[in-house]
């Protein structure tokens, strides 16, 4: 997302638009340079209806990532002359509350080396797919308290958190506001070159008021949470579309839409996602966020399922790198094969059709 944060200028909201942070600098920067960076975000909740084992109902926790992924990490640049560049991002993810690595990796999020100039940028290595620039225009990134992701997961999208992609080769090139980029992942699968491949294509267009992003990702070596998206994580593959937008009123104000088809490929289960949603900035350190999301499933025996979920968000900068929030979400399903999980950072999905969150927690970014 590091292609839109620099287009937002002043009007860059205390907590809501430095979410999601970017992996590396633009590749106009020049100059040679290693930088140690993170970002630590922990909170208390209270669920309803949360359903563990055999017992089930109201659920007091305390977890981490949730308004954004805590990491840390180093990345850097070498001036290589004319314009051209190394660069490298090397980035851990990590979890606040008990001290354990992402996915049990060195480097969860990120590990990639390249170069860049004003051509654009190439990398190598493990790295998100266009998928997760989508976010920006989502509830994710737009209402403070962290909770507008998860319909997004759970078996009926979740890809606006992006996708990590092992063995991949990235390239992103900006021109007069243009954005575009091609990603393609090698299966490692001898005699078999197109098994396990990853392709991600996005285009887009950012100016100082107005963005739109389109993406396609075909993914046949999904790394998916059982867990969180249990149809996604057993397809031998994923494909998924998605374009989303926001526009700037004036200074203060700004409302965003987004919309995602996923298809597994293997079990032919596939899901429409609709966001829309606005956020306002009260004072220069209090932004106020709202959205609704709608989504509608569809299982190989064709039977359908229907998600609601609204979120209500509040953030308060204490200074330009720490920030405290609150969020309230509400989600609601009907129809099969679709379940209640408006948290899936407790683990706890609901014992029932409705659930609702409602989260305090402070983000701290160095």
């Amino acid at each position: 997302m590091k292609k839109r944060l620099g287009a937002l200028g002043a009007w860059a909201f205390s907590g809501l638009a430095m979410a999601q942070a970017a992996p590396a600098p633009s590749s106009v920067d020049t100059g040679s340079y290693v930088q140690l960076y993170g970002l630590l975000d922990i909170g208390m909740n209270y669920t309803t209806r949360a359903a563990s084992g055999t017992s089930s109902g109201s659920l007091y926790s305390l977890t981490s990532s949730v308004l954004q992924p805590n990491r840390w990490g180093l990345r850097g640049s070498e001036d290589l002359g004319g314009g051209l560049r190394a660069v490298f991002t090397l980035e851990s993810g990590f979890f606040l509350e008990n001290g354990t690595a992402s996915q049990g990796l060195e480097f969860s999020r990120n590990a990639t080396v390249g170069l860049a100039g004003h051509w654009g940028e190439v990398r190598l290595g493990r790295q998100f797919d266009f998928m997760y620039d989508l976010g920006f225009y989502s509830g994710i990134v737009n209402v403070s308290g962290g909770m507008a992701g998860s319909a997004h997961t759970y078996g009926v999208d979740n890809r606006l958190d992006g996708v990590k992609v092992n063995n991949s080769i990235r390239y992103l090139g900006q021109f007069a506001g243009f954005n575009v980029g091609a990603m393609y992942a090698l299966g490692g699968v001898a005699g078999h070159p197109g098994a396990k491949n990853v392709q991600s294509f996005t285009l887009g267009y950012t100016n100082t008021r107005f963005s739109v992003d389109a993406v396609y990702t075909n993914d046949h070596n999904p790394e998916f949470s059982p867990l969180l998206s249990p149809w996604l994580s057993s397809a031998s593959g994923v494909k998924t579309a998605g374009i989303g937008a926001y526009f700037n009123i004036d200074d203060k104000t700004r409302v965003f839409a987004l919309y995602t088809y996923s298809r597994a490929e293997s079990l032919a289960n596939k899901s429409n996602l609709y966001t829309a949603g606005a956020s306002y900035r009260i004072t220069p350190a209090l932004s106020v966020g709202a959205d609704y999301t709608l989504v509608y499933t569809r299982d190989s025996a064709n039977a359908k399922g229907r998600l609601q979920e609204g979120d209500l968000g509040l953030d308060y900068a204490l200074s330009k790198r720490t920030d405290v929030y609150t969020g309230f979400t509400y989600q609601r399903v009907t129809g099969a094969n679709t379940v209640a999980f408006a948290f899936p950072a407790t683990n706890d999905a609901s014992s029932g059709n409705t659930q609702g969150v409602f989260r305090v927690g402070i983000r701290h970014r160095f």
